[in-house]
């Protein structure tokens, strides 16, 4: 998907970055780059050609509107190119077991049910390949990179949105940060699905010690029961007999009125297709 879209990106001879740091944007050299953002120290940080301007996103784009209306005639709509610029990208969604998970989990989740996506193998694999119908429904910690942080966010995200269901994706590494919140769901009621993806692992960490230094160390975990856990707190919990399963006890879940655990057996995943290769360290 990156090469995609950077080809498509390639094609721009002017590029509107809204709150964006562009650090990893990789644009040519020559491309002119109008940057929006609130703070002053991230215009042209990362892109020497750059046009800034600084103030909130929605009022200067809004502004922005307002002079472009006034000054250029409307031009045609770009849906249809967008479209299959779209299309393109899933038809890369080939990756196993992530696309299979992925698919499984996205058609069991409604369009305005809001996702937080955490530091985990299939969170990863979803950023280029969740498909979103509906603005502030996918939420990560992106540039941060904060294990940890979906189940917390996910509570907060449905305290704010109550009407709407919220699903949390976690790997068992980074669930066990803050599982202790469990006991917040149940004592204010707040209804999340905390999907837990359980490899016994820090599994990214182990895949690229495996790759680097031909063996994990220090990345195994030993778990509790998720489902005892689960009891412990008073949350319903459910576990997946395969990994694709998981679309069905999202599709059980979002019929109770409870915070639900689930948990999903995965053994060790592939590195992300879109994930820069992890080169051996060398010696010299």
């Amino acid at each position: 998907p990156q090469s995609l879209l950077k080809k498509y990106l390639e094609q721009a001879d002017v590029i509107l970055a809204v709150g964006s740091r562009c650090a990893l944007a990789g644009f040519k050299p020559e491309q002119q780059v109008i940057q929006i953002d609130v703070d002053p120290d991230e215009i042209g940080r990362n892109h020497r050609k750059t046009f800034g301007l600084v103030g909130d996103a929605r009022v200067t784009l809004e502004q922005l509107l307002e002079r472009l209306r006034a000054a250029t005639p409307p031009r045609p709509s770009r849906k249809t190119e967008r479209e299959a610029l779209r299309a393109e990208i899933a038809a890369t969604l080939t990756q196993e077991p992530q696309a299979s998970i992925t698919r499984s989990l996205r058609s069991a989740v409604p369009e305005d049910a809001i996702v937080v996506a955490g530091m985990t193998q299939i969170g990863y694999y979803t950023r280029p390949f969740w498909p979103v119908y509906r603005p502030r429904t996918y939420l990560t910690s992106s540039y941060s990179g904060n294990l940890g942080f979906a189940f917390p966010t996910a509570l907060g995200a449905k305290v704010a949105c109550p009407d709407r269901p919220v699903v949390a994706i976690s790997g068992d590494g980074g669930f066990l940060y803050n599982a202790q919140e469990l006991a917040t769901a149940v004592q204010y009621g707040i209804n999340v699905i905390a999907l837990v993806f359980n490899d016994n692992a820090y599994g990214n960490v182990a895949r690229d010690l495996d790759e680097a230094w031909g063996g994990s160390y220090g990345a195994e975990l030993t778990n509790p029961d998720f489902m005892k856990l689960a009891d412990a707190y008073g949350v319903v919990g459910m576990r997946a007999d395969t990994p694709t399963d998981v679309g069905a006890l999202v599709t059980k879940a979002l019929t109770l009125e409870r915070p639900v655990l689930i948990e999903i057996p995965v053994g060790r995943m592939p590195r992300p297709v879109f994930f820069p290769p992890r080169r051996k360290p060398t010696r010299s």
